[in-house]
């Protein structure tokens, strides 16, 4: 048996047997699957050989025809392997049935036979139980009628004594409350009538005010028209008033406005001639002032110049002195020997020597 299997392994292709191997079926049963699809799997691996020689950016017409034939032909072997699969899966489907079938009859066999039983088993039990439903529905209907709340009480579990205490506690209650609602309800219409009357007092006192409104708007309407023509009067006798009033007033400003430019061209006049007196009052005072200045300023250059003149000769030895004293300055012989950045230093020191013997010069003159 165990050489049987490894032939059988052998027949089968790597590609199928390694989904049998992680099929889960029994090895015996999944090969034996298998190997309705090992023909199958055989033909399309060899029709895939000629594959692998053909030129396939440039195929030839042999090429073409092959893989016409070659494709049409593993067309067939692919619905061939569905077919077969259909017909395998259709017997499994059927075994499933009549396993599903079976089971089934032996299930309700069984159940049939449970539940008699159990009627037996529980007879007491569910007569206690019938007992308490009945007594439930019974109380609930006595309940309901009192309260809405019978759902929520234990009805099946209470004590008759418990029941009756609770169902004349809720029938004082349902009485207290039908009272306490009559109560409500003659209060409530006392209250309407006493609000109807107060609102027909309110309607009389609005007509009456009404009536006080429209009698007063009207004596208002009087004395207004009368304020009305009164205030025309006066309004006229204020106007003629004020006419009288402007025309004095225009009179007035006329004969103010002439005196005022009269007296205008009088201080104009008076204006102009107390100027022309103080420009020329200002002149003359200007040009004796300017020929003082101008003497002073004559004096003052003549001094000056005579002065200078005095340092000068008093100074005239010290600056021959200076002069050889400056003339004596000289640089030493320069120095050989220099790099360039060195002969362009000594270039600069001497330019600074000659330009300070400039300076000194210069100050020696201005002495």
């Amino acid at each position: 048996m165990k050489n049987t299997q490894e032939t059988t392994e052998l027949i089968i292709p790597e590609t199928l047997n390694q989904i049998v191997s992680v099929s889960g079926l029994d090895k015996i049963r999944a090969m034996d699957h298998a190997m309705k699809f090992v023909p199958f799997m055989k033909e399309i691996t060899e029709l895939s050989k000629a594959y692998e020689t053909m030129d396939k950016e440039n195929p030839s017409p042999a090429d073409v025809k092959t893989a016409r034939e070659n494709r049409l032909a593993i067309v067939k072997l692919r619905t061939g392997s569905s077919k077969e699969k259909k017909s395998l899966k259709e017997g499994i489907q059927t075994e499933g049935k009549l396993l599903d079938a079976l089971d089934n009859k032996v299930d309700s066999s069984a159940t049939s036979m449970e539940e008699k039983y159990e009627a037996i088993e529980k007879h007491a039990e569910n007569l206690e139980k019938e007992q308490k439903e009945k007594l439930k529905s019974e109380r609930f209907e006595i309940l309901k009628e009192l309260t809405d709340m019978a759902s929520h009480y234990p009805l099946a579990e209470m004590q008759q004594e418990s029941f009756d205490e609770l169902v004349n506690g809720l029938k004082l209650a349902k009485e207290a409350k039908i009272e306490a609602d009559k109560k409500a309800e003659l209060e409530r219409l006392e209250k309407e009538k006493q609000e109807a009357g107060k609102r027909e007092e309110m309607r009389l006192e609005n007509i009456r005010l009404k009536s006080e409104a429209e009698e007063n708007e009207r004596m208002a309407a009087i004395e207004k028209e009368n304020q009305k023509k009164e205030l025309e009067k006066v309004e006229a006798l204020r106007k003629t008033e004020q006419e009288k009033s402007d025309k004095l007033l225009e009179a007035q400003r006329k004969q103010a406005e002439k005196i005022k430019a009269e007296n205008e061209a009088k201080l104009k006049k008076e204006r102009e001639e107390n100027e022309r007196l103080a420009k020329e009052l200002k002149d003359k005072k200007d040009a004796e002032e300017h020929a003082i200045k101008q003497a002073k300023e004559k004096v003052q250059q003549e001094e000056s110049k005579r002065l200078l003149d005095e340092k000068q000769a008093a100074k005239a030895p010290d600056k021959e002195k200076l002069r050889k004293f400056v003339a004596g300055i000289e640089l030493p012989q320069q120095a050989s020997g220099l790099s360039l950045e060195s002969i362009l230093i000594e270039n600069e020191i001497i330019k600074k020597f000659k330009g300070f013997k400039g300076w000194a010069e210069k100050q020696i003159e201005n002495m």
